[in-house]
């Protein structure tokens, strides 16, 4: 599996920790908060990667897509380090 795919379910989220695909994840309600961490993390994990996930409604099921996505409400934003 892709170290970032480009869309992924909650349960999906949770997978990518338990089989090792990621370290750990955090989310934010803002996104300058999520860009923030993001580039803090990038800053010591020197090998390692960081990518920002905004959440959306996706029909009628939450997913996460990759990237920073304008959305219609109070945004979601997930940060995943590998």
């Amino acid at each position: 599996m892709n170290r970032f795919p480009d869309e992924l379910t909650v349960d999906e989220v949770h997978q990518m920790v338990n089989e090792g695909n990621w370290l750990e994840f955090e989310t934010f309600s803002e996104l300058d908060a999520a860009k923030h961490f993001q580039d803090s993390l990038g800053a010591t994990l020197s090998e390692r990667q960081a990518q920002v996930y905004t959440q959306v409604d996706a029909e009628g099921d939450v997913v996460y897509l990759r990237g920073e996505h304008l959305v219609n409400r109070a945004g979601v934003y997930l940060v995943a380090w590998a």
